[in-house]
């Protein structure tokens, strides 16, 4: 069985504008992270340009998903069976919803719990010693 995606205008189209709002969320969260300086509550500063990079990559393909969204083009595409998009002799697998939200989980945890420095308090709290280590020793 065959459908063509002007059948399923809804969910297509759905899964489209979520998708491209999360990639632009992403980019702008982590470009916010850069910009503020929390940024260093993650991780060290060497390796900090990376998630300017990402970030940056978030944003353009955010921007290319709407705009992708926004021209309208017909699109010739074909969903089969498999969940996967076929057009011009090569496939694409649909995104879903589980994916969406598999995305989008990380996300929600960055923006409802704050990030903190860790104090020396943090530091002191941890154990360095493997368990069973010095059980054994004691008995």
């Amino acid at each position: 069985m065959r459908m063509t995606f002007p059948q399923q205008p809804t969910q297509t189209n759905m899964q489209a504008w979520v998708r491209a709002g999360l990639l632009l969320a992403m980019g702008v969260y982590l470009g916010f992270l850069m910009l503020t300086g929390t940024i260093n509550n993650y991780m060290n500063v060497q390796f900090q340009w990376l998630v300017g990079v990402a970030a940056v990559l978030f944003l353009f393909i955010g921007l290319w998903n709407l705009w992708g969204l926004w021209r309208n083009v017909p699109e010739d595409h074909t969903l089969n069976d498999n969940l996967e998009i076929s057009h011009e002799g090569h496939n694409h697998t649909k995104l879903t919803w589980t994916a969406i939200a598999i995305v989008t989980i990380p996300l929600a945890f960055a923006l409802l719990i704050p990030s903190r420095p860790l104090g020396a308090s943090s530091i002191t709290s941890i154990s360095l010693n493997p368990v069973g280590v010095g059980d054994a020793a004691s008995a």
